[in-house]
């Protein structure tokens, strides 16, 4: 993890959307960590004062975000789609992630995009 050309650029928190039920299309939120480095990103949750990292993928080679039709789904308006190409688990892996406020998802939007 520690290499010399290697900086943080952006980190916070943001909360996954889970779905519960397939059926039933029950919507969850889990809090999460984004950990942007000018060449990795990095998904961690935090239990007892610790990141335990879930995910990781090269910046900006594996890492894309798209905009979402947030009322046409029934998400907040400060929900985004984060694609990794490829992660530490392997394949491809799409997620909804809904930022704190507006300018949180406008500035995650950009620096995610920047690459």
């Amino acid at each position: 993890l520690v290499i010399s050309t290697r900086r943080l650029v952006h980190q916070g928190s943001v909360k996954l959307v889970k779905v519960e039920n397939a059926y039933g299309s029950r919507m969850s939120f889990v809090k999460i960590y984004l950990h942007l480095f000018n060449d990795l990103l990095i998904i961690s949750s935090k239990k007892n004062q610790k990141f335990m990292v879930s995910d990781h993928a090269l910046f900006p080679a594996h890492v894309s975000v798209d905009h979402l039709k947030a009322d046409v789904m029934g998400l907040p308006q400060e929900s985004f789609l984060l694609r990794l190409s490829r992660s530490q688990k392997g394949f491809r892996t799409a997620m909804i992630l809904v930022a704190n406020t507006q300018s949180d998802k406008e500035e995650w939007m950009k620096t995610l995009s920047c690459g």
